[in-house]
Order: structure tokens, then sequence, then C-alpha cells
């Protein structure tokens, strides 16, 4: 469970967690979307990709 997510200035958070296991956070602007993918696969795992 996500307890905060807190975009820098300009920024806006999204989230989405359609399964127990996995969730994504997206931080976006008016230029760049950040997405954080983070899920329990043998362990914490998690990955970033950002888009322009």
């Amino acid at each position: 469970m996500l307890i905060s997510a807190s975009p820098a200035e300009g920024y806006t958070a999204d989230i989405d967690q359609a399964q127990a296991d996995r969730l994504l956070i997206y931080f976006s602007s008016s230029a760049t979307e950040v997405v954080i993918d983070t899920m329990w696969w043998d362990g914490p795992y998690a990955e970033i990709s950002t888009q322009s």
C-alpha cells in the first residue's frame, strides 16, 4: 500500500494498483512523464522510465 506520493513543483501524481502485488506511480508535467513500476517478483523489484 502506498502511503503518499509527493510530486515536485509542476508535476502531478497518479497511482494505479490494479493488482495486489504491483503498483504504478505516474509523475507527469506538461513535458515529461516518469513512471515508477513496482512489484513483488521474488522480492521487491522496481523499474523507472521517462517519456518526454
